[in-house]
């Protein structure tokens, strides 16, 4: 914990912390921590009883999840200015979870840049630079038009149909394990080309994270 840090907490007035992840179904989930705990949430994070807090592949018998922030990327809330927002990475016993989308996100981006490529934002200036050096346009989908992007709607929905809410599964370990023997019979019947094939392993390697 830096001083630094403390002084910002200090002069910005902020009096709790709102703790916070996002589970793999895309809920975000918080918890409220006052900021003369401010040492401890830095060092040992926020815990969640993860089977409560939704699908982060824990069941009851499972330890603890805990959330550590970055607190790099506090947020006031511009409607509650003694309430900071902070994201944090999901562990399990000092470990890592492997049911984190932020640091599913991370590993992703991390790839890209490894290979040269960065993700940027739509509207921001660097892409209008870079359509503008490559003499690109950008071809928006327009609202309500399944056709532009049928093929992957149609998998996400098979998905749903015959795997997510088929069963009803102990656990999202369980789930997990199910889902590759599933694409890879997907793909058998459908018969799909090598690059789409690739495609599709990609999305199912990142539903599953294993």
């Amino acid at each position: 914990m830096t001083n630094d840090l403390k002084t910002l907490v200090r002069e910005k007035g902020i009096e709790y912390f709102l703790c916070s992840f996002v589970e793999m179904s895309g809920i975000p989930k918080a918890k409220l921590v006052p900021a003369t705990a401010l040492d401890d949430m830095v060092t040992d994070g926020a815990g969640f009883a993860g089977f409560a807090a939704g699908d982060v592949g824990q069941g009851p018998h499972d330890p603890d999840l805990v959330s550590i922030p970055d607190m790099n990327a506090m947020i006031v809330l511009p409607w509650k200015k003694n309430i900071a927002w902070v994201p944090g990475m999901l562990q399990v016993e000092n470990q890592p979870s492997q049911y984190c989308p932020r640091r599913i996100l991370a590993h992703q981006l991390e790839i890209g840049r490894q290979r040269g490529l960065s993700l940027v934002y739509r509207n921001s200036r660097r892409f209008e630079q870079l359509l503008a050096q490559t003499g690109a346009r950008h071809i928006r989908t327009p609202p309500y038009t399944p056709r532009w992007n049928g093929k992957v709607e149609r998998f996400i929905q098979t998905l749903q149909n015959e795997w997510a809410y088929s069963h009803t599964w102990p656990n999202s370990h369980a789930r997990a394990r199910t889902l590759l023997p599933l694409i890879r019979n997907v793909l058998r019947i459908a018969g799909v080309c090598c690059r789409e094939a690739a495609d599709y392993w990609h999305l199912a390697h990142c539903a599953s994270h294993r």
